[in-house]
């Protein structure tokens, strides 16, 4: 039943898109931020020591560079106003 909420919330608002709230994604951009660095530098030492801890720190390290995204997009709207995120990561690729 939760399910059938997102799926209904997700596409009423792929129609209706809002504005994304700019200091919210900054706050949980840069919170998830420092949650990443903890997790990445605790797995640094043993990422070599088998295969599960080596993708767990790649997994880290991949959520480190999607946290940096997020905060470059919220930059990029806060800065110029532009409401989609679409707009910041296809910025200069025409």
């Amino acid at each position: 039943m939760l399910g059938l909420g997102v799926l209904g919330t997700a596409a009423y608002k792929a129609f209706h898109p809002v504005m994304p709230g700019i200091e919210t994604m900054g706050i949980f951009g840069v919170l998830a931020l420092i949650a990443n660095h903890v997790c990445f530098f605790l797995l640094y030492r043993s990422r070599g020591h088998n295969l599960n801890m080596s993708s767990s720190w790649l997994c880290s390290r991949n959520d480190l560079i999607a946290n940096v995204g997020v905060l470059l997009a919220a930059s990029r709207i806060s800065t110029t106003g532009w409401p989609t995120a679409g707009g910041s990561i296809s910025y200069g690729k025409h």
